[in-house]
């Protein structure tokens, strides 16, 4: 099955940051032995490491499974609960490999910042000692208009590895 469906002349491929920024929460999907578990959480992405950044305490559910199982993915939508999703509603999914964070790693307080300054109400939770950071590495990212538009999104900053070459 095609990633992609012939754009229509109408319709232009949409830009990644506009959808990131456009939520404030969005589903974490790890897996416990096998099988898929979902957690809904706040985020801040940053795309000159092209990363995903999300907050959690250590002794959780969906520490212990990314500990257990790097792999995760994403997903945002701008669901209404109305008729009209059928059409205008987009789903943007992302796959990636995580990686758990703690205060005593040195890029902690440099990605604590970012998350808080997405997410300043979290204030709590980011200054908790048995808080960590999620740091999920984007792979890919795809989007779907619809139910008949899908196409892959990169971000839009150019990838540091190639700007060294």
């Amino acid at each position: 099955m095609p990633v992609s469906s012939p754009e229509p002349s109408t319709t232009r491929k949409p830009q990644l940051e506009p959808l990131l920024s456009s939520q404030v929460q969005c589903v974490l999907a790890t897996t416990l032995e096998g099988q898929p578990q979902q957690h809904l959480m706040a985020y801040a992405s940053v795309p000159d490491q092209h990363c995903v950044l999300m907050m959690s305490f250590h002794q959780t559910r969906k520490v212990n499974n990314i500990l257990a199982a790097e792999g995760v993915s994403l997903l945002w939508d701008n669901r209404t609960g109305n008729c009209q999703d059928h059409t205008e509603g987009w789903c943007l999914t992302a796959q990636g490999q995580a990686a758990i964070i703690t205060a005593v790693d040195a890029e902690f307080k440099s990605l604590q910042h970012i998350f808080l300054s997405r997410n300043s109400n979290l204030m709590a939770l980011a200054k908790h000692p048995d808080s960590v950071i999620i740091k999920i590495d984007i792979e890919d990212f795809f989007v779907t208009l619809g139910y008949q538009q899908s196409y892959r999104l990169t971000w839009s900053v150019q990838d540091n590895n190639k700007a060294a070459d």
